[in-house]
């Protein structure tokens, strides 16, 4: 069934939180082309209830309606897709479906849309234990006879499915969000916007750096936009550390790049003995740290 397209005016259009990054260029890059050769491409809103401060609320399209707000339209074309009823959830899907199509979306933001797909799907199989660890969910599946391990990876694959990828593309996304934007919450939106955060292997490749030395290398790598490679950016802070040491300056950041370098077996001891010879005060930060990443 053909949705009328309706003539709203901007400010009668809520936004509230968004998934996703807001890049004004962008927005305007369209405001501008709305403006000379018309909208073809509708936002999606929602019709909000009788209580509700405005009449609509955004459900997708935050750069065409910022976009035409932007180059002094007043009003943008929309299509209602749900109303007052639909739940956050069902609104949520609806967001995530207009904007999971979209292939042009870098591989840092697109983890964040598929992480929030995959939290849906995993609620639906695993109500109150998203996230849950797999051994804990493979556990609940030896004992109870309710449960297969089908099941227990079921949303998965329909996560994989909404995106248009494969399990193993899905994983990548999952671990570039757990590595990335919630690792480094404050440098994920510029990391997205450079150059290298259009690629992929880049950007899987900035997730390997272990530990501290990541949030190093990324640091180096917003430093430039013209550096090349996330491997480039590792030697140049290895460089820089050098040249530091020499002129009396702090070795950290050699010494995150030399730990990114070991293998877990050479790992092992050297951690054990950090572990014996830190201050009670370090001690208790370490404890904290484990008990944030799920370790103890």
């Amino acid at each position: 069934m053909t949705r009328a397209v309706l003539a709203l005016p901007i400010t009668d259009i809520a936004i509230g939180e968004r998934l996703g990054f807001y890049h004004e260029p962008h927005a305007m890059q369209l405001g501008a082309r709305i403006a000379i050769e018309g909208q073809s491409d509708p936002i999606h809103v929602r019709c909000n209830g009788n209580a509700a401060k405005v009449p609509w609320t955004l459900v997708a399209g935050l750069h065409r309606l910022r976009g035409v707000g932007l180059v002094g339209l007043d009003t943008i074309d929309a299509i209602q897709v749900a109303d007052a009823s639909v739940s956050p959830d069902a609104l949520r899907r609806l967001e995530l479906s207009e904007n999971l199509d979209h292939r042009e979306r870098r591989p840092i933001e697109r983890a964040i849309l598929m992480v929030e797909r995959a939290r849906l799907e995993e609620a639906v199989d695993h109500p109150g234990r998203v996230g849950e660890a797999s051994q804990v969910r493979a556990g609940r599946a030896r004992q109870s006879a309710s449960i297969t391990m089908m099941d227990a990876e079921g949303w998965k694959k329909r996560s994989a499915l909404a995106a248009g990828c494969s399990i193993p593309t899905l994983e990548r996304h999952l671990r570039l969000h757990r590595t990335i934007v919630e690792a480094l919450p404050d440098l994920a939106q510029a990391l997205n916007f450079h150059p290298l955060g259009a690629s992929l292997t880049a950007m899987t490749r900035l997730a390997q750096v272990r530990d501290q030395g990541r949030r190093v290398v990324a640091e180096a790598i917003l430093a430039d936009a013209a550096v090349s490679s996330v491997d480039e950016a590792c030697a140049r802070v290895a460089g820089a550390s050098r040249k530091g040491n020499r002129s009396g300056g702090s070795d950290d950041a050699k010494f995150l790049a030399s730990w990114d370098r070991l293998s877990p077996k050479t790992r092992r001891p050297l951690a054990i003995h950090i572990a014996d010879t830190v201050s009670v005060s370090i001690a208790a930060e370490m404890i904290a740290s484990f008990t944030k990443r799920g370790l103890i």
